[in-house]
């Protein structure tokens, strides 16, 4: 009878070291001698009644294990920015709020559908912005990708120095309630309201 344990990986993690007894399967890739996560979700290794064990990647439906996969929805809190790139935590995916976020980076050409060279990072975001973006790839250090490079994606909440949320008044500003300054932002032009209370609670 065979012996099963479940592991908890994100795409690129290192699960076991790749040997003539142990097969990777669905989910996996071997390289340099060890078996890697291809994908998100859930290790399967099973020990073998014949001493040989066979490893897997599953995804699951539960909610406690919800993890971002190509093509989600997500909705993000911008922690940091730089020149090339946008630093988020990751806080819903596909409207479920996660109990514990994950990280993504949002590179400078993936902001916009046009023009993406001559895009400027701070004239589409602000710090702390809630954003609304889709996962399209895996980067270093379990980081997802992420692009807003659709017109129903980008920024959905913004708040001025005080706190409170600026309003948008096109696709490309916003406005201060309090000292109606208008803000540049990559704005997204279909907004999901529940969605951004999840975050703001």
């Amino acid at each position: 009878m065979s012996n099963t344990n479940t592991l908890y990986c994100l795409p690129g993690d290192c699960l076991v070291k790749c040997d003539d007894q142990t097969t990777g399967l669905n989910g996996t890739y071997a390289i340099n001698g060890y078996i890697y996560a291809s994908m998100a979700g859930t290790v399967e290794l099973v020990h073998n009644s014949d001493n040989t064990k066979t490893i897997e990647v599953l995804t699951t439906e539960d909610k406690r294990h919800l993890l971002p996969q190509m093509g989600s929805i997500v909705t993000c809190r911008v922690i940091a920015i730089t020149h090339n790139v946008v630093r988020l935590n990751i806080h819903c995916i596909d409207g479920q709020v996660l109990k514990q976020p994950f990280r993504a980076i949002l590179r400078r050409e993936e902001i916009c559908e046009d023009e993406k060279q001559k895009v400027s990072i701070s004239d589409s975001f602000g710090p702390s912005d809630i954003i609304v973006a889709k996962v399209v790839g895996f980067g270093e250090n379990n980081n997802f990708l992420v692009t807003t490079a659709h017109k129903e994606l980008g920024v959905v909440v913004s708040l001025n120095h005080s706190g409170l949320p600026m309003k948008p008044i096109s696709w490309t500003q916003m406005l201060c309630p309090t000292t109606y300054v208008k803000e540049r932002r990559k704005v997204a032009q279909l907004v999901s309201t529940s969605t951004n209370n999840d975050i703001n609670q």
